[in-house]
């Protein structure tokens, strides 16, 4: 997301003295790294989604949260990076009503979006922490979906007729720039911020050491018994979620909270003057997550990494011919040789 976004990202964060939406009395732009950001966002986030989109080990219905995450991640930076870009480069009224729509849009609906699918991630582990037979039992792809789709439609539900009632009735002169007039909306506003941002954002740190605590309860539950013969019970899974959860919980305490701490103060306590070095700083580790997102999910999915590294990489064998191992191939085989060392891998050998 750009700093711009984040500015006005907390809708109840309004000057009720003047019709126009809060502004900061100094200038946190970002302009030097609008674009490399925008690029990074989506070259990491989009191979995050083709990995696991080409893997079938991966389509799993926990990683189709993963993957809401990593498309939203996707869409916010194609549509607020370059719209961003475009805007400071001709200006808003060039651009028109139209985009400035669409600018918004990005800005208000994809970016909670955002929040909402890690904030989905950690209710699927409260389900299958607290609730593991049900969990077991119904958490398919089919269900996966339904609950990603569910979040799109509770998130654009409350966001859309602010964006909708601003651009028919309330839309400020493009010559300030495109912004969202909220102070015409103060009642609709408040809602959305508290369950759209604030839920998502205090939500996910408060729930997680009650699903640190339940898991370590269950990791003690299924030390190996003293019965050698008595198989001990399994996890289904694995632990990996789990860290992954952890790491998007440490992710987002440490790249929205400073945001959120600044909108607090600046909402609350408007004539408080925040030292431009603090904000700028704020707003710079909140762009951080979008790349975060896809790094930290790579990083836990194990020997899946060493297969992609060597997805395009060639080997010959003993007679000198060409051999190419495939990418599911080679997965199943680094899994194989994981649970038993005397496994020989399959390749695939080309002529």
């Amino acid at each position: 997301m750009d700093s711009n976004a984040t500015i006005t990202h907390n809708l109840s964060a309004t000057n009720h003295s003047d019709s126009r939406p809060f502004s900061l009395p100094f200038n946190v732009s970002l302009d030097g790294g609008t674009f490399s950001t925008g690029i990074l966002v989506v070259g990491l986030n989009t191979l995050a989604v083709l990995v696991t989109l080409t893997q079938a080990s991966l389509r799993t219905p926990f990683n189709m949260y993963i993957v809401a995450i990593l498309c939203s991640n996707v869409a916010l930076g194609c549509l607020d990076r370059a719209l961003d870009i475009a805007e400071r480069e001709y200006g808003a009224v060039r651009l028109g009503h139209s985009l400035c729509t669409i600018h918004l849009y990005a800005i208000y609906v994809i970016s909670p979006l955002v929040y909402n699918f890690h904030w989905l991630v950690t209710l699927n582990r409260v389900w299958a922490l607290f609730g593991p037979i049900s969990y077991r039992a119904r958490h398919n792809r089919t269900i996966a979906g339904i609950l990603c789709g569910a979040v799109m439609v509770y998130v654009h539900s409350f966001m859309l007729p602010l964006l909708i009632r601003d651009r028919l009735y309330y839309r400020l002169p493009l010559e300030g720039g495109c912004r969202l007039n909220n102070g015409h909306q103060p009642a609709l506003a408040a809602l959305t911020t508290f369950l759209i941002y604030d839920v998502p954002k205090v939500g996910i740190p408060v729930v997680f050491p009650f699903l640190l605590w339940k898991m370590y309860s269950r990791r003690r539950a299924i030390r190996p018994v003293a019965n050698p013969a008595a198989p001990a019970p399994t996890r289904p899974e694995g632990g990996r979620p789990f860290t992954l959860l952890t790491l998007y919980t440490g992710s987002t305490l440490f790249c929205w909270w400073p945001m959120m701490c600044c909108n607090i103060i600046l909402t609350y306590s408007p004539n408080t003057k925040l030292h431009p070095a603090l904000y700028r700083t704020a707003a710079s580790v909140y762009i951080v997550q979008t790349v975060l997102d896809p790094l930290m999910f790579i990083l836990t999915l194990g020997n899946i990494r060493s297969c992609w590294r060597r997805l395009c990489k060639t080997k010959i064998n003993n007679q000198g011919m060409l051999v190419r191992i495939s990418a599911g191939r080679e997965c199943a085989a680094a899994r194989n040789t994981r649970e038993n060392p005397n496994a020989i891998p399959n390749v695939a050998i080309v002529a």
